[in-house]
């Protein structure tokens, strides 16, 4: 179905170069010889064989009976299935762009329909196992994102294989540090999946191995060494729930406040001087940069330094 090649990009500078490696490994599809896209699916062996096939034949897989849709339901995670006499053509674009990462199929027998002619519905193994799409059948992006709001679990692990999906819904994320080798972790994930299902369509709520990943705690305004802890991220502003208790209450309020706009933004900073100017020089910390430095008045020449 496919040739799977490996080059040494540091021997092979010149194949490097024209391809624009920046870093390793970088995996790149070809078809027909020229240069589709990067390869943008997981990286275990198992994900690598599901690009292949799913990257093979039609888009769309025809399905003829209740046996074969069955049969692709346990064999898929996720599975797209259009109900109509026709396959349309929204639905074979959406398909035809989504087919890495998602399986499609087309059931035109009205004695096997789920609903409606036309319909269009998301089996999935886990969460709600199944969501019914009620948009706009013509339209291909309406599709596309509901198979992607659709396919996202509620409540999962966030790692190397599933991040890129994650920032791609462009939702505000709400991420739990928990170290899995703590007595407790369990548990303190069950608080946040609890609740999750209140919150879908509006953030995306996820977990991360603070053990192995414990520095993206600091990039989200935690301190980065009290775990569990949990923050909102979106669009480069944070909000930190730290050095508290994470239960299924606090974390739903935390989350609502933050949704209606209650919240104040974290911003790691020392604590404001008690005098800003001393002799003609002003010090500035993370809490008053904006206030004399983004949006002062006058020009500003400003050192910063490592201390």
């Amino acid at each position: 179905k496919a040739v799977l090649a490996a080059l040494d990009a540091t021997v092979e500078t010149a194949v490097a170069g024209k391809f624009q490696i920046q870093g390793y490994p970088t995996i790149k599809v070809f078809r027909g010889g020229e240069l589709s896209g990067d390869y943008e699916a997981g990286r275990t062996a198992a994900d690598i064989v599901k690009y292949v096939k799913g990257n093979s034949g039609p888009a769309v897989t025809t399905v003829s009976t209740a046996e074969e849709l069955e049969t692709l339901k346990k064999d898929n995670a996720v599975i797209i299935v259009l109900f109509n006499a026709e396959e349309t053509d929204s639905f074979k674009k959406a398909a035809s762009a989504m087919r890495s990462t998602a399986t499609f199929a087309f059931v035109a027998d009205s004695a096997l329909f789920d609903g409606e002619a036309g319909a269009i519905q998301v089996y999935k193994q886990f969460d709600n196992k199944q969501d019914t799409f009620s948009g706009d059948a013509s339209d291909v992006d309406a599709i596309k994102k509901f198979v992607k709001d659709s396919s996202a679990r509620l409540f999962d692990e966030i790692g190397p294989d599933n991040y890129k999906m994650y920032v791609e819904r462009a939702l505000p994320m709400g991420w739990l540090f928990v170290q899995p080798s703590a007595a407790d972790s369990d548990e303190t994930k069950k608080q946040i999946e609890d609740i999750a299902s209140e919150f879908a369509g509006k953030v995306s709520l996820i977990w991360i191995d603070a053990d192995k990943y414990g520095q993206m705690a600091g990039r989200m305004g935690l301190k980065g060494t009290n775990f569990p802890s949990f923050a909102i991220d979106h669009e480069g502003q944070h909000f930190a729930w730290e050095d508290k208790p994470i239960t299924s209450a606090d974390i739903k309020k935390f989350v609502s406040d933050y949704l209606e706009g209650n919240l104040e933004v974290t911003v790691k900073s020392e604590e404001l001087p008690a005098e800003h100017t001393v002799d003609g020089l002003t010090t500035v910390v993370g809490k008053n940069f904006d206030e004399l430095i983004a949006n002062a008045d006058a020009d500003v020449l400003i050192e910063f330094y490592a201390p």
